[in-house]
């Protein structure tokens, strides 16, 4: 999905469905900008994998704007790089809690 204007629908009874006819873990596609409960609902629904490429991509990008920003007259690369290090780290950290609390919860 990415960043879109108007947000997506999401036929979770179609997801559902294919998992339970095919008996095999399915992939989310464009999983950046959908909330965290659009998330967990797939998940339940039987996707196994979540692609938020674009979400973690542009958190490389803002750790380095963020970054920039605040320290113009920096001029030591490695301070920017762990600026982005970290901005994406977080990022994923949020996305992995998500998924394994969400997964907790299928498991139980």
């Amino acid at each position: 999905m990415g960043f879109t204007k108007r947000p997506p629908k999401i036929a979770f009874e179609r997801i559902e469905e294919i998992a339970k006819r095919t008996g095999m873990p399915l992939a989310l596609h464009g999983g950046t900008g959908l909330a965290d409960e659009v998330f967990r609902r797939c998940i339940q629904c039987g996707c196994a994998k979540v692609n938020v490429s674009t979400h973690i991509k542009r958190a490389f990008i803002c750790g380095f704007t963020d970054y920039y920003d605040k320290h113009r007259q920096e001029n030591d690369p490695l301070k920017v790089i762990n600026a982005q290090y970290e901005r994406i780290k977080n990022e994923a950290a949020k996305f992995m809690n998500v998924f394994k609390n969400t997964c907790k919860n299928i498991l139980l």
